[in-house]
């Protein structure tokens, strides 16, 4: 069999790791897909039109639920960054361009949110953020987790809100994949 036709060995440690560790430019491409993603779900949501009246109030509980969820997951970038850097020769050093633009995405969407929650009548929502994990295997959960909550909350909701969610829950999801 010709060296061109073998299947790439994966007993070389060097190939495992670039296979379990994300490429800079497949964070950055990550990253401004979800907050490209987020923004076209408002821009949408904008000209789109309602197909069934809901209820004002439970709009706004949902994006409220929303906006707490994403305050927690900032925060618990933030926590895993910390960590990071206090262990700078630790294999963590290197996640720190991945939880920098976790973190950025997720205050993108936010803003997001938050704008939103504005549109659908109601004001900031000034819910604390829960306490959180700091290292890669619980952010990573809590981002799986995020995920879920997201489209489930994208199914109660129509129009703009509803693409806004289900475009955070895939950006989520995206995290998740990239902290495995």
């Amino acid at each position: 069999m010709r060296d061109d036709m073998r299947p790439e060995s994966t007993d070389h440690p060097a190939a495992a790791h670039h296979r379990s560790t994300p490429s800079r430019r497949t964070v950055l491409a990550t990253g401004a897909l979800c907050v490209a993603a987020a923004g076209a779900g408002v821009g949408a949501g904008v000209v789109a039109t309602r197909s069934a009246p809901r209820a004002r109030s439970d709009a706004e509980a949902t994006l409220r639920a929303a906006v707490a969820a994403e305050r927690a997951l900032i925060t618990a970038a933030e926590r895993a960054m910390v960590t990071a850097l206090d262990a700078a020769a630790h294999p963590a050093a290197s996640l720190r361009p991945l939880l920098r633009q976790v973190r950025a995405d997720h205050i993108a969407h936010l803003a997001a949110l938050q704008a939103a929650l504005v549109l659908a009548g109601g004001g900031p929502n000034p819910a604390p953020s829960r306490p959180v994990a700091t290292n890669r295997a619980p952010l990573r959960t809590l981002e799986q987790r995020a995920a879920a909550r997201a489209a489930a909350r994208a199914a109660l909701l129509d129009g703009r809100d509803a693409v806004l969610l289900a475009s955070i829950a895939a950006c989520e999801a995206s995290h998740a994949q990239l902290l495995s």
